[in-house]
């Protein structure tokens, strides 16, 4: 009996160790949530967490990524509440801290500096299902650095070397960051020329977004945020995700009714695209009477794509009652202009992905619909990836949303930080 009572009191211990972990690596996305700004709190925070990673003991590192993985996404599952599932909501944020509790028990199963490092370099390439959002390089987003994949790699050697090295030695740890200040300067040089924009906010509840009986007030609420954009004397006005709701060809008065305002204010809005039986969640730009589209490209696993084998995948979605999105067959960052200037075109979780900053884009115009997953801590962190991305490639994102807070994230100007 004492021999239970000690190894319940052990695991307890444990489990409290991880968690109280996973609260700590977690910490910077609660404070971003709830309004914090201060670079200098962010750096700190930063290199404390990933010491803390680095160092930490392996007798619980189950526990500190299981807690780690869902604070940090215990929202995915949220989603499922749109398409009568609630009870697979817990399972499936029990699922995820299993993915974690497992990922960090390999990559602290030794305690040897050198390879826990190593380990935490490549860890943002260990995607499950291509869903990278376990970086801790975005723990620097917020903080004084603009770095890149190398830029994080000498603050992580720099983190090392403070962990690793003994007496008057653990100066060389100085050595990453000063490099890191020189390669990445944060006063690089700003576009310009910078467009007047409106970035339109909406707070539609998800449930309301496909009900007929909301859809007319939700257009009409979308033209009055034109009206209004124009009356302000705006360049571009910029509408959320799936701002109009279907299909937008198949209705030829709102769609003519939006190339008409295109005189006024250039327009860029989300809705949906049919080629056929396929069904894109596209990105429509207006201008001077006439429109193109640009599709979505990286798909959200299982929001928007099954990436599962095709028997399991057509079972799933005739469970759940919802199909596919589709996409281009190659993928290519797409662009379009608006008079003098040339934005990188992404709709919500393409924004958090390297690969569309490639050529490092000056402006992106970037929309989401964020209710899917609201109220949580979801908005907070995409926009710390995003941050992180914008910093590394000098690109100014105009960020429009539903459910959250639109934003332009500007890396030359970050006077709240």
């Amino acid at each position: 009996m004492n021999q239970k009572k000690a190894f319940l009191s052990k695991t307890l211990l444990l489990v409290l160790r991880g968690m109280l972990g996973g609260a700590f690596l977690s910490l910077f996305i609660v404070l971003y949530h709830f309004g914090l700004r201060s670079a200098w709190i962010f750096t700190l925070l930063a290199f404390a967490a990933i010491a803390y990673y680095l160092s930490s003991d392996r007798s619980y590192r189950f526990y500190l990524g299981f807690f780690t993985g869902v604070f940090w996404f215990y929202w995915i599952p949220f989603s499922f509440r749109f398409f009568g599932i609630e009870w697979f909501i817990p399972l499936a944020i029990i699922g995820i801290g299993l993915f974690y509790g497992i990922l960090f028990y390999v990559s602290l199963y030794v305690h040897n500096l050198i390879y826990r490092t190593i380990f935490l370099f490549f860890l943002p390439f260990i995607a499950p299902f291509g869903f990278d959002w376990l970086n801790f390089r975005v723990m620097f987003a917020p903080s004084i650095f603009h770095v890149n994949i190398i830029g994080y790699a000498l603050l992580l050697v720099s983190i090392f070397l403070a962990l690793y090295c003994k007496g008057s030695k653990k100066l060389l740890s100085v050595l990453g960051i000063i490099f890191c200040l020189f390669l990445f300067p944060k006063n690089k040089i700003a576009p310009t020329s910078v467009p007047n924009i409106e970035l339109v906010t909406t707070q539609i509840p998800q449930e309301q977004r496909w009900n007929l009986a909301f859809i007319s007030e939700n257009v009409s609420q979308n033209f009055r945020a034109i009206e209004s954009a124009i009356d302000a004397g705006k360049d571009i006005v910029v509408l959320p995700e799936t701002a109009f709701p279907f299909v937008l060809e198949k209705s030829p008065n709102i769609l003519q009714s939006l190339q008409n305002l295109s005189y006024k204010i250039a327009i860029v809005a989300g809705s949906l695209r049919q080629d056929g039986n396929k069904m894109y969640n596209s990105s429509y730009i207006f201008t001077q009477g006439s429109f193109r589209f640009v599709d979505k490209q990286l798909l959200v696993p299982f929001g928007e794509t099954m990436p599962l084998p095709p028997v399991v995948k057509n079972w799933l979605n005739e469970q759940l009652g919802k199909g596919e999105f589709s996409k281009p067959a190659n993928f290519a960052p797409m662009d379009f202009e608006i008079d003098e200037w040339r934005f990188r075109s992404a709709i919500c979780y393409e924004a958090t992905s390297e690969k569309m900053f490639r050529g490092n884009p000056e402006f992106m115009i970037a929309i989401s619909n964020n209710a899917w997953f609201t109220p949580s801590t979801q908005p907070a962190l995409q926009e710390l990836v995003m941050l992180a991305y914008a910093k590394a490639h000098y690109t100014i994102i105009y960020h429009a949303t539903n459910g959250s807070t639109s934003a332009i994230i500007n890396p030359f100007n970050l006077s709240h930080f």
